[in-house]
């Protein structure tokens, strides 16, 4: 049971899986290209696992032992086995991706990928994707090469309601000549 909490708790996700805090946010975009990427390993702080192996096994030693040695022993044998159930639980992929875009900059994303999602490769045009926790790269392969920008949306201002013209009342003419 113990060893199933360490490896659910130390289980990362893949490119597919989105965080609950980003679903249904508006994301920042940015399209670049693949340079170049390598293989990198993505690991959490083991102190969890071995904190939790050492209680673990002090618990177990001292229950079933009943002296200090006992206790000891299992709890430096429950630190190597927490070390050891974390050390399996980190064998996920990941890929460190070098992205260039357009404007000359560039930008490096580690991200963990599963045996079932391809690799992107050297010269890939690619979607950066920039998360509430986590930015992602998605290939953009089947986007067209070149857009149109959308139309914008133009509200006008309604129109104002003219007022019925008034009669006007009759000039005065000073200095009119009579005819």
């Amino acid at each position: 049971m113990a060893a199933a909490l360490l490896l659910t708790g130390c289980a990362n996700k893949s490119t597919t899986d989105i965080l609950l805090e980003d679903a249904g946010q508006a994301f920042k975009t940015r399209y670049g290209t693949i340079l170049s990427h390598r293989p990198v390993s993505v690991r959490s702080d083991s102190s969890f696992a071995v904190g939790s192996g050492a209680f673990l096994g002090g618990v177990g030693g001292a229950v079933l032992g009943k002296t200090n040695g006992a206790t000891l022993a299992g709890f430096l044998a429950g630190m190597v086995a927490g070390e050891a159930l974390h050390e399996l639980a980190e064998t996920e992929n990941a890929v460190e991706y070098v992205i260039g875009f357009g404007d000359g900059t560039t930008m490096i994303i580690d991200q963990v990928q599963r045996d079932r999602e391809p690799v992107l490769q050297e010269g890939t045009r690619v979607i950066v994707q920039f998360g509430a926790k986590i930015n992602r790269v998605i290939s953009a392969e089947n986007l067209p090469a070149n857009i149109a920008p959308p139309k914008e949306l133009q509200i006008s201002e309604p129109e104002k309601k003219r007022k019925p013209a008034r009669p006007s009342a009759p000039r005065s003419v000073k200095n009119a000549e009579p005819v």
